[in-house]
Order: C-alpha cells, then sequence, then structure tokens
C-alpha cells in the first residue's frame, strides 16, 4: 500500500483492529493511530481506496441484539463546517456551509427516491450506495448501517425521525448538532430471526450458519459516543475520534456523529 494508492501522506497507511474489524489510520514511525485521516489527506483518493478495499466489512457480534424495543436503521450524513466535529473520513476539514450540506443531501434524496421508485434515471442510487461513497459518518464502511438501537441511544432528533419510520421507509432531511442526515429504517430482523431459528450451527451446516451469521451482524458508528457516567453495555461499541483507537473506550449518555 502506497501514499499514491491511499491518498493518505507520506508514512502513513490504513490498517484493521482486529477487535473492531474496522480500518484505522497508522505512521509507523511515530506509532500514531487514529479513526479519521490525518492532515494533508487527498480524500478523493482516500474514498475510491476504502470503497474499494474496506467498504462493508465490519461486523460484531455483540453489536447485535435485535429486541422488540429496537430498530435498525442506517444513514447517510452530510456534515458541514458548523457541525459538533467538521471532518470525516472523507474530509479532514468541512469547510461547506450549512446551506450548501442541505443541498448536496436534496441531491442525494433526489437519486434515492429515484431508485425506491425504479425509474430510469441513470444516477438513481440506494441509500446505502450512496452512503457507501458520499457520507461523512464512518458507518460508510457499512453502507450507512448503524445496527439496532433503542429510544435514548441517538440524538433527540434523530430518534424521533427513525421511530417513525416504517421498515424500507426513507426519512426526510433531518437536521442535528452532527449535520444532516437522510435516515433508512431496515428490514433485516426478521431474516435473522429465521436463520438463528432454522439453522442451528451443528453438524455439517456450522460453517454455513457461521457465515450467514457473520453477514448479517453488523456493528455501530465509531463514530456515536454514549455517557462516561454510565456502565457501558455489551451491544453497543464506543468510539474515540481525538486519541488513539484503544481497545477500550470513554462512554456519553448519547450516540452522536461528532
Amino acid at each position: 500500500m502506497s501514499s499514491e494508492e491511499t491518498g493518505l501522506p507520506k508514512g502513513w497507511e490504513v490498517r484493521r483492529s482486529n477487535t473492531k474489524n474496522l480500518p484505522y489510520y497508522f505512521q509507523a514511525s511515530t506509532k500514531d493511530s487514529r479513526w479519521e485521516p490525518p492532515a494533508g489527506t487527498d480524500p478523493e483518493k482516500l474514498k475510491q481506496y476504502m470503497a474499494i478495499h474496506h467498504s462493508s466489512k465490519g461486523v460484531a457480534p455483540a453489536a447485535f441484539q435485535p429486541t422488540k424495543d429496537k430498530i435498525r436503521c442506517a444513514h447517510l450524513l452530510v456534515k458541514h463546517a458548523d457541525s459538533r466535529r467538521p471532518a470525516s473520513w472523507r474530509e479532514p476539514k468541512i469547510t461547506r456551509t450549512k446551506a450548501e450540506a442541505i443541498e448536496l443531501i436534496e441531491g442525494y434524496q433526489r437519486q434515492i427516491q429515484a431508485y425506491e421508485q425504479g425509474t430510469d434515471d441513470p444516477n438513481a442510487k440506494s441509500l446505502s450506495e450512496l452512503a457507501t461513497t458520499e457520507s461523512d459518518c464512518s458507518s460508510a464502511r457499512k453502507g450507512g448501517d448503524l445496527g439496532f438501537f433503542g429510544r435514548g441511544d441517538m440524538q433527540r432528533e434523530f430518534e424521533e425521525a427513525a421511530f417513525r419510520l416504517e421498515k424500507g421507509q426513507v426519512s426526510e432531511i433531518v437536521d442535528t448538532a452532527s449535520g444532516i442526515h437522510l435516515i433508512q429504517r431496515l428490514v433485516l430482523r426478521t431474516t435473522w430471526c429465521a436463520a438463528q431459528a432454522n439453522w442451528a450451527p451443528t453438524g455439517s451446516n456450522k460453517q454455513g450458519t457461521q457465515y450467514l451469521i457473520g453477514q448479517l451482524l453488523v456493528i455501530a458508528s465509531d463514530e456515536c459516543l454514549m455517557d462516561s457516567t454510565l456502565t457501558p453495555t455489551s451491544h453497543l461499541r464506543t468510539c474515540h475520534t481525538h486519541t488513539q483507537p484503544h481497545e477500550h473506550m470513554s462512554i456519553r449518555s448519547q450516540q452522536v456523529w461528532e
């Protein structure tokens, strides 16, 4: 892997956390590691590299804990200069205005609507497709999939919009402190329950079962944080963005896309 290939500054490389099964950025000479790309990164080259080599690979059983009071959603996030943390895996420093972010996401919304309506529009794409390359949340690596979450886990505006959605439905534009979102409620819980009920991991079908489960398991965005005063829970993964990616990370009360 070369800087020319990844778009990272000289000496930086993309590695994958064995525990989190997520890519991070590492500088061999200084031993510096971080979840976000370093300054001087070429965002277009990095976007292409990540889409080819690190898209939708992360799986973590601990994050998959579906219950009747949880839903599963994917989202596409466009940050702007006034976002809580105006940086992402795509752009180390985001300078677009909020109005420009809304204009961008309105364009994505039209593409998604064309896809959902089954039109012949050559620009039509699913939310998952667009999130993979355009979302400013690192859940882009999983097509925007945030896994399962319950009430109180997300920012209020995000939660209210998400819980109003029918299965498969895409939200209107949602504005939070993190940026501008489109949210889609996913419908894979039934598939998982059927797989769990009908594919007992024994005998000759054990490997096939493990593979199937692996394809269905997801992890929450590594930009999601919870309250440090709470006891860490096993079903929501946490992260930090300003220090090294340790195995045990700080907890905050609500998930946000900082």
